[in-house]
């Protein structure tokens, strides 16, 4: 490999990868040092008594070992059930407490390296269900989502009943409907008479006919 190829591709790896080291070696390739794992797992010393299922054990400089369940054990220690990553072999893991040279009471923790994951998942945003667009079903015959100018939390309205489609294009009706239920002072959007009121405006889009700007 050309040593003005070796450069760039050493300068890729340092701009993509900014916790590696690259260096050209003596095979006439180019080693790669990661100082983090590409998973992002740091190490951490952890005392065994604070050990929990499902940690991950660095044995040795590679050797991972994952904790299924914890026994206690008998012999100033703990015993650790799990599976050894490498092999996919289930096994257990005798770890001692140690008692400090002098000490003659209670024997301390014994500390482990665990692997942690440092990156956490990115809860997926949930997507806002699309505001004020009546559409059928629900408790009642309709509903709708809007969102509370107060709270600023979106709020589901259920409203109408079965009754509604067979007069909506009945004008008496309509107007009785409106003087019952004083629909010219409906102005709030996140209550159920609201839109009870203003149905005949969403006509097309609830399949009950042709758009009509009109109160109930």
């Amino acid at each position: 490999m050309k040593d003005v190829h070796k450069e760039k591709i050493i300068r890729t790896f340092l701009d993509k990868i900014p916790n590696s080291d690259a260096k050209p070696n003596m095979g006439g390739g180019i080693t790669v040092h990661l100082k983090e794992s590409l998973n992002e797992e740091v190490e951490i010393e952890k005392n065994i008594k604070d050990i929990e299922d499902g940690d991950v054990i660095l044995l040795g400089k590679s050797k991972r070992f994952k904790v299924d369940y914890i026994d206690p054990w008998s012999a100033g220690g703990r015993i650790l059930n799990g599976t050894d990553l490498e092999s996919g072999k289930k096994g257990k893991l005798k770890v001692k407490f140690v008692t400090p040279k002098g000490n003659t009471g209670t024997a301390s923790d014994t500390m482990l390296t665990v692997l942690n994951e440092a990156k956490k998942k990115k809860k997926k945003k949930k997507k806002d269900p699309p505001l004020n667009k009546p559409k059928r079903g629900g408790s009642k015959a309709y509903y709708v989502y809007v969102r509370d100018p107060k709270t600023k939390k979106i709020k589901k309205v259920s409203f109408g009943s079965g009754g509604l489609r067979a007069k909506i294009k009945n004008k008496e009706a309509r107007n009785s409907f409106a003087a019952r239920h004083n629909c010219k002072n409906k102005k709030d959007r996140t209550m159920a008479g609201y839109w009870s009121c203003n149905l005949p405006r969403y006509a097309d889009q609830l399949g009950l006919g042709s758009k009509m700007n009109t109160f109930w």
